[in-house]
């Protein structure tokens, strides 16, 4: 879509401000005409033929339209955000940091200062993506069979086996192999899992 100004042929000035896919669309009276516009134009202002605009408007197009970018950067930079909760705190304080410049830029009245502030905020801070969830079934399934059996049966192994077991099924699901270090650690030093074991295992679920 785009923004056109009907104008009166004698008085240069708008009677009308359309929005429409193609001028082609706009139907004009015998003392009319059109030209493209911005969001900035109102009934009333003034057309320079000379110069193609509208001084009235100054730069208020133009930032009106860099506001829009910038709130579309906020929005969907904060969806991000919202789909990834998992991320950690240092994580979050720079992408709330980068949120934060981005709607002080959105306040600014001078455009002028709002495009110099903007185009140097630097590059968007990536979001991390979103880590694997491991539930128990998922961790189960990279188990070899004897260590299935007694992951299924914590009671036939030793006393520390079987409390370690029964309190690790309680913490699934896990966000990301990184959150289970302790658990990992824990069953190799219960005997459940060798060094090469625990290796072996974090490169299947990663």
């Amino acid at each position: 879509m785009a923004i056109y100004a009907i104008l009166n042929k004698d008085t240069n000035i708008v009677t009308n401000v359309v929005n429409v896919d193609d001028e082609k669309f706009i139907f004009l009276n015998s003392d009319e005409y059109s030209a493209l516009a911005n969001r900035a134009v109102e009934i009333g202002m003034f057309y320079d033929k000379d110069t193609k605009t509208f001084p009235e408007t100054g730069d208020r197009g133009e930032l009106l339209d860099l506001r829009d970018t910038i709130q579309s950067l906020i929005s969907s930079h904060q969806l991000k955000i919202e789909e990834n909760p998992h991320m950690n705190s240092d994580q979050y304080i720079i992408h709330a940091n980068y949120i934060s410049e981005l709607q002080n830029i959105f306040r600014l009245e001078s455009y002028a200062e709002m495009k110099s502030q903007f185009d140097n905020i630097g590059p968007e801070p990536v979001v991390p993506p979103v880590p694997r969830e491991i539930t128990e079934d998922l961790f189960r399934g990279v188990l070899n069979l004897n260590e299935k059996i007694l992951w299924d049966n914590p009671e036939t192994g030793t006393t520390q086996q079987s409390a370690v077991i029964n309190t690790l099924k309680l913490d699934f699901p896990h966000y990301g192999i990184e959150s289970m270090v302790d658990e990992l650690e824990a069953l190799k030093q219960v005997g459940f899992f060798t060094a090469q074991r625990v290796t072996e295992v974090t490169e299947n679920l990663s």
